[in-house]
């Protein structure tokens, strides 16, 4: 207040109200562009708030976080170009179970404190001032498929992962380092780690050190953060502070520390701790379930838009058509799949609100009008039949369709592989590519002749749209995969014009026709195949293949392919797109499916005393036909559709997943809608699973399976 009475005095200087007048443009300036500045803390810069350590699908994960509650305006956290942020781990030292249920000794007991070493370190500075990190490991141990591109970071900001409720909706400083665990363990007889986390000033020496949470942060404590933990024992008289894991059990503080664990209940501190109230279970925003975890930043605009965004789907239908394993194709990426599915759209339909942090997109409308309201972006952007869009990692949007027709779209997406859990058994080894049964380039140049086709290179396609997106933000985790774009274009070819011949090595994708009709000719097999409207094609195994318009009017297709910067940047290189797999997708004709079924029904008929009951189901594992003959048990019905749906969605006799259940791996009971009972074998049709056939109640399970292989191979749609 005394300033206050001072500014209204009229015999103040004049120096004085103009040294006001420039704090107050100052003050002004600063509030009105500090939105878009990034923020530094002069003191928090190199005290670390929290350290964890966990594992995730065999990598050891590390977290450390700084600068407490940055405001959530602050889009960027500027390190400083003097501060050293380093872990160390451990990987030597003899750890016993502690019996003592004292804080401090959580995790067991070191057997030799002052032995404790740094046998592995990563060191991230900032050197040149330009918030560019650089990070040196040492003491790794390069075993197979191990290299320094194996160890990833993120640095950053990102929401506050301490749950208590004083720091919900807060922002902080995150460096969060990933790295192989097997890479990390001295041998296959240590188990167990020590880890911590240290920063210091540009002189090497040590400003501040977390192990264990809330160690040195207790009154007397203070000097934990700057003596190593081989000294605490020795110098200090303390339990060393550091953070104990055994990679063999279950994370869970005291055995390392996940961003999940509630260290204030644990250590029982709701005491001890200022302001602290009754707090949840959980974190204000869902971790990510893959690097870098932290869920990201806090965002008030964000925050309300996402509150006013539709959160569920309204007239709506997609279907999966296929997907490519993508990390058979390329180096860096394994565990992602490639997708295409169909969507349609009602009027008046609703794609609710979503994010592509991990899942890349790029659609295609085949029909209607949809609009797009994604954050960021003022206002709706309307999109219609023929264009397409991207979908980025930084993607958060909704549709609506606000028209009087159906939307119809193709989207082509890259996702998360299935959960290898989940999975029946290890996926067969990619059967190598096939002897090429005649010369394609042959056929192009007969073709070329025939139609006058004159010979031009691939960049000159007549491809009126293109879209490209880096796999840098999509798939982080991977260094190798910061190499790729997903591109996707749509190709106009007229009557009579050709794809030329392409090479799909290192070079997946899809292929989508959505108007007209092309021909298409690979060598990997020996007659061509039209590919009509709603028909799609897969590029991988090295395929080469043309295309061809023989038709009177336009052929339009989406493709969708990854390929290295590199190889897209080179302006002489034929920019060969994609592997693929099946080609067209074949139908199971209701004739089709009555030849399966009759056949069925006449082997059944050969023991008349049994009996069976006959289910026919789709690719989908949607019945198509049921048929219970005379005498049959009503219970059989709902078995033969269960084992003609597994079957069918898992492309496998249903023997074989009795053989392994048998053998001991019952988790895969645990599978919705999964039945491992021998008697239903897939159907097959232009090696393409086009539905599935299950028997029940024929007498025996053996019986059951020799009825369904003759149904099967009524259409020469069974595979041993």
């Amino acid at each position: 207040m005394r300033f206050a009475t001072n500014a209204l005095n009229p015999s103040l200087s004049l120096h004085f109200w103009r040294r006001l007048f420039i704090m107050l443009l100052v003050t002004v300036f600063f509030c009105q562009y500090a939105g878009s500045m990034s923020f530094a803390s002069d003191h928090g810069d190199r005290h670390i708030g929290d350290f964890y350590a966990f594992k995730s699908q065999g990598q050891l994960v590390l977290v450390m976080t700084i600068a407490d509650e940055i405001p959530e305006h602050h889009e960027e956290y500027r390190f400083s170009s003097e501060a050293i942020y380093r872990f160390a781990i451990d990987n030597n030292s003899t750890v016993l179970p502690s019996r003592k249920k004292k804080p401090r000794d959580y995790g067991g007991k070191i057997v030799d404190p002052s032995g404790i070493s740094e046998d592995i370190v990563i060191e991230v500075r900032f050197p040149n001032g330009d918030n560019v990190a650089q990070m040196q490991v040492s003491g790794l141990k390069m075993r197979s498929g191990t290299s320094s591109s194996s160890v990833v970071l993120f640095t950053g900001v990102r929401d506050d992962p301490f749950i208590r409720r004083p720091v919900a909706g807060k922002n902080i400083a995150a460096i969060v380092v990933q790295l192989p665990l097997h890479s990390v363990l001295a041998d296959d007889h240590h188990q167990t780690l020590l880890l911590w986390a240290t920063t210091h000033d540009a002189d090497g020496s040590m400003h501040d050190l977390c192990g264990g949470p809330y160690r040195s942060q207790q009154p007397g404590n203070e000097k934990l953060n700057t003596t190593h933990p081989s000294e605490h024992m020795s110098k200090l008289k303390m339990p060393p502070d550091v953070l104990i894991y055994n990679h063999t059990r279950a994370v869970k503080f005291p055995n390392g520390r996940s961003l999940e664990d509630d260290v204030v209940d644990i250590l029982k501190l709701q005491n001890k701790l200022p302001n602290e109230l009754p707090s949840p279970d959980e974190n204000d925003v869902a971790f990510l379930p893959r690097f870098p975890y932290l869920a990201p930043p806090h965002d008030k605009e964000h925050e309300q838009f996402e509150k006013m965004a539709p959160k569920e789907h309204i007239g709506m239908l997609r279907q999966e058509i296929g997907r490519i394993d993508l990390g058979r194709e390329l180096k860096g990426i394994e565990g992602r799949d490639v997708r295409l599915r169909y969507w349609l759209m009602d009027p008046g339909g609703v794609i609710r609100f979503h994010q592509h942090s991990r899942r890349p997109a790029i659609v295609y409308l085949l029909s209607g009008r949809v609009e797009e309201y994604k954050f960021g972006v003022e206002g709706k952007v309307d999109i219609s039949a023929g264009e397409m869009t991207r979908e980025a990692a930084d993607t958060e949007h909704y549709w609506l369709n606000k028209g009087t027709v159906a939307v119809q779209m193709a989207a082509i997406d890259l996702v998360d592989s299935f959960d290898p859990n989940e999975q029946i058994e290890d996926e067969p080894e990619p059967q190598p590519f096939p002897k090429k049964n005649y010369d394609i380039s042959a056929g192009e140049k007969e073709a070329r002749k025939k139609y006058k086709i004159p010979l031009f290179r691939y960049e000159d396609l007549p491809d009126k749209k293109k879209s490209l997106i880096a796999l840098r933000d999509s798939v982080p985790e991977s260094p190798l995969a910061h190499n790729y774009v997903m591109r996707g274009r749509e190709i106009t070819l007229k009557s009579g014009e050709m794809l030329p011949l392409q090479n799909h090595q290192d070079r997946p994708g899809l292929t989508y026709v959505c108007q007209g009709v092309v021909i298409e000719y690979r060598d990997d097999r020996e007659r061509a195949v039209p590919l009509r409207a709603g028909n799609h094609t897969f590029n991988t195994n090295g395929v080469s293949r043309w295309l061809l318009n023989t038709t009177g009017e336009d052929a339009v297709i989406f493709e969708v392919d990854f390929l290295d910067i590199e190889t897209y940047r080179a302006p002489d290189v034929p920019q060969s797109v994609t592997k693929t797999i099946p080609m067209q997708k074949p139908v199971f004709t209701a004739a089709m499916v009555e030849k399966v079924r009759l056949a069925a029904l006449k082997e059944i008929e050969r023991n008349i005393a049994s009996g069976g009951c006959i289910a026919i189901v789709d690719d989908g594992g949607h019945l198509i036909v049921l048929h219970r003959t005379e005498g049959t048990m009503a219970v059989t019905p709902p078995i033969a559709e269960g084992k003609a749906r597994t079957a069918a969605l898992f492309r496998t006799p249903t023997a074989r997943f009795e053989q392994i259940v048998n053998s001991g791996r019952a988790s895969m009971l645990k599978i919705e809608g999964f039945l491992p009972m021998q008697g239903a074998v897939p159907i097959w049709f232009n090696d393409q699973v086009i539905g599935a056939i299950g028997v029940a109640g024929a007498g025996s399970a053996q019986r059951d399976e020799e009825i369904a292989i003759m149904g099967a191979k009524a259409i020469d749609g069974y595979k041993p």
